[in-house]
């Protein structure tokens, strides 16, 4: 999976992932660091699905996490090309790896 990370309209990074699951949030052992003070340390997961696919979970730490602009609220999955958007930070997923 390739994630585009963009703050506002800003790109700050592409990365390509391998098929385990993908942390997001400010910490420092995330695979996706969102350097900003409202984001907590661990915020979302991606992981693989039973079928092939992925699925993000929101973390449930008060900071609302967005799938193509509707409020996230249990594991769901992802397709090619959406958005998820924390804080001012979108992050663009596509494919697989």
């Amino acid at each position: 999976m390739r994630v585009l990370v963009q703050n506002g309209e800003d790109l700050i990074e592409t990365r390509t992932f391998g098929p385990g699951p993908i942390t997001i949030g400010s910490g420092a052992d995330c695979s996706v660091r969102l350097a900003a003070r409202e984001v907590p340390a661990r915020h979302a997961v991606i992981a693989p699905d039973v079928d092939g696919g992925w699925v993000i979970e929101s973390t449930g730490n008060g900071l609302p996490t967005f799938l193509n602009g509707r409020p996230l609220h249990k594991p769901t999955p992802i397709s090619n090309a959406d958005e998820i958007s924390i804080a001012n930070f979108k992050l663009i997923v596509y494919g697989s790896a």
